[in-house]
């Protein structure tokens, strides 16, 4: 209790000196000229250059939905600290290993990414498969990854991502203590079980944990179950996902979606999203028949009327018949998605996770997550 008013107090501290525009600690990372790159071979510094790169559409926390209690404990433990360590001192001191763990699609890597876009921090983010190509010599692998954590350190404070941790401990990598996943895995183990002052800030992710051994588990200080999103956070992803397309649904259709997908992940309710967007446009293609509409369109600042197309029954007056193939596409107007689209797609649509996998991960996650 004591802990958690100190924290309240420093976070109030932080606002109160934003409010106020008062000078606060500064963030300790500072856009520098890296020259840390001398002392790394040609692949290693081409390998950390494409990992530094963050993809054209980066999320953010804001625009993350689910997982509210793994936000929280990130906002507190990672990314407070590290913009103002000032406020936190040994006793709050910033968690070094933290893994991510859930089943496939409840949005591991998302919620990675938006860390890395929510702090001015060096970073770099790897999918741990990468080390594992049969096609490079294994030393060669090797020497990449102490590479990367010799770079991490030099560009202290630095955030280093380790997508899918697991593939390092597959049953069957791992009965040859001389396949290039033992290798892989014993260098990571003695990187991170011989930490320097500069350590980097370790964030991993697997969605089969119950391969990891116990050596490289117990790295990890902090294990974080990322569950299955709930209804009202499956409603937020799915109309999220339908946000740049037209619709016409209403609060209660988009809020039956959360209720229809129970144990859908957040990459079900995506598919889902898509799927509805395509059966509307389907409506293009099998069209006989179109009705010029006026709509009114923005043109160097002034609304301007235009005559469109849009598909219509036979039956409707003024239709015309033609196809979509004969008509110019710039006249023709997008159809909206409707409730009858969603339910089609409902009724195709599927949980992708079986219920064993569900049940093996919550088993796991009681017996090893949330540790501190």
């Amino acid at each position: 209790m004591a802990k958690g008013k100190l924290y309240l107090k420093r976070v109030e501290a932080i606002r109160n000196h934003l409010e106020k525009g008062d000078a606060v600690p500064p963030p300790i990372f500072v856009n520098k000229e890296e020259t840390s790159f001398q002392n790394l071979d040609e692949s290693s510094r081409e390998m950390i250059k494409i990992y530094r790169q963050l993809p054209e559409y980066t999320p953010t926390l804001n625009n993350f939905h689910g997982l509210p209690q793994s936000k929280e404990f990130l906002e507190e433990n990672i990314i407070l600290p590290l913009k103002f360590p000032g406020y936190f001192d040994n006793p709050r001191r910033i968690r070094r290993g933290v893994l991510f763990f859930g089943l496939p699609g409840t949005g591991k890597t998302h919620l990675l990414r938006a860390i890395e876009s929510s702090i001015s921090c060096s970073f770099l983010h790897f999918s741990m498969s990468d080390f594992l190509s049969k096609y490079v010599d294994p030393e060669t692998h090797t020497q990449r990854l102490k590479d990367a954590f010799e770079w991490t350190r030099k560009n202290y404070p630095c955030i280093l991502v380790l997508d899918d941790l697991d593939v390092l401990c597959e049953p069957n990598s791992l009965k040859d203590p001389n396949s290039i996943a033992s290798l892989i895995k014993s260098e990571l183990v003695n990187q991170l079980q011989n930490p320097s002052p500069q350590q980097p800030v370790i964030l991993a992710a697997a969605q089969k944990p119950w391969y990891l051994t116990g050596t490289l588990r117990r790295r990890f200080d902090r294990r974080i179950f990322c569950t299955l999103p709930d209804a009202k956070d499956r409603t937020r992803i799915f109309a999220q996902n339908l946000a740049g397309a037209k619709h016409t649904l209403t609060e209660e259709e988009l809020q039956s979606v959360g209720l229809k997908t129970e144990n859908f992940t957040g990459a079900d309710i995506i598919c889902l999203a898509r799927q509805c967007v395509m059966a509307s446009l389907q409506a293009l293609q099998v069209a006989t028949h179109f009705v010029k509409v006026s709509v009114s369109k923005n043109v160097d600042g002034q609304h301007v009327s235009q005559d469109m197309l849009t598909p219509c029954s036979p039956d409707e007056p003024e239709a015309i018949k033609i196809n979509l193939e004969f008509l110019n596409i710039e006249r023709v107007l997008e159809p909206a998605v409707v409730f009858q689209d969603v339910e089609r797609a409902l009724s195709k649509a599927s949980a992708s996770c079986l219920e064993e996998e569900r049940k093996r991960m919550d088993k796991w996650a009681e017996e090893f997550g949330q540790d501190e």
